[in-house]
């Protein structure tokens, strides 16, 4: 469980709100929905699920992955459940949104994006490169953490694609995302609740140029400022997360040297703490408040 739930939590307790959380199966074994009375129930966040755990069970692996999908259908099921109860967040459904549908979709609105390709073809990829001067690469879904070993957890980042790594590329290859590289004056994360917008402008390439800030930066001291985005980019971002029928979410864009913004991408339950911290913006509390309305 994230800290920014149980902050949330702490925040409603202490204003003498009766809080259920549910964060894996075990605590699922004691929700009881066809007990629960839904007139109880002031309002839902929906915030992050653990899937159904796998690697805590042995045996077949088709019974095994028959469990999993028993127990996504139960998710919608609670969705169901529980539908018509004012919610931040509509459904597990929408915690993992197709990213390109989502760009398709800004585009659509006039926000500006990345030009990009998915590919499985080395000629392509070759054609696609020689249109812009740089180009990158980053998972289609939400990057992970993967265990390499006991000792090395490798992370998934966006990286530069240069033309020494397309020449050791085989002819066909994994269908994969390449965009293209905009060079940036600074990164904007802005958190949007209901109607408003905390921006917050990341300066992370004063000291080099970096294609994601996360990348050898995880110990360094991100300078974090809020920002105000220009009433034009909040309405049509405003216009996007109601077309993707979000009430709240993390949106990630950049600001160019040429003052162009540029949207990448949105993630429902992204993390907020580092931004709300550094910009005084105190969203839990904000989060909290909107919960017990």
């Amino acid at each position: 469980m994230d800290s920014s739930s149980l902050d949330v939590i702490r925040w409603l307790k202490g204003c003498s709100h009766d809080v259920k959380l549910i964060a894996n199966i075990d605590d699922h074994k004691s929700f009881a929905i066809n007990e629960q009375k839904k007139d109880s129930i002031k309002s839902i966040w929906y915030r992050k699920y653990e899937t159904y755990q796998l690697d805590k069970y042995s045996g077949d692996a088709r019974v095994l992955g028959s469990l999993s999908k028993e127990y996504f259908f139960y998710l919608n099921y609670i969705h169901r459940s529980l539908n018509g109860i004012k919610s931040l967040g509509n459904g597990f459904h929408l915690m993992d949104p197709d990213k390109l549908s989502v760009l398709e979709a800004a585009k659509k609105i006039g926000l500006s994006i990345p030009d990009y390709i998915i590919s499985t073809q080395k000629s392509e990829l070759i054609a696609f490169k020689k249109r812009h001067a740089s180009i990158i690469t980053k998972p289609i879904t939400e990057a992970i953490a993967v265990n390499l070993n006991p000792e090395y957890k490798g992370y998934m980042y966006t990286s530069l694609v240069t033309d020494g790594i397309i020449d050791e590329l085989p002819v066909t290859f994994f269908p994969s995302l390449f965009q293209e590289y905009i060079k940036k004056e600074i990164e904007l994360r802005i958190f949007y609740l209901d109607g408003k917008f905390y921006s917050t402008a990341i300066f992370s390439q004063l000291k080099g140029e970096f294609v994601d800030y996360r990348y050898k930066n995880r110990e360094r001291k991100q300078r974090m400022v809020a920002f105000k985005l220009p009433p034009e980019i909040e309405v049509k971002l405003k216009e996007l997360m109601c077309h993707l029928n979000l009430n709240s979410g993390s949106i990630d864009m950049i600001k160019t040297k040429e003052s162009k913004y540029v949207f990448l991408e949105i993630n429902p339950v992204g993390l907020y703490d580092e931004v709300s911290g550094n910009c005084n913006y105190h969203l839990n509390k904000e989060v909290a408040k909107w919960l017990a309305k």
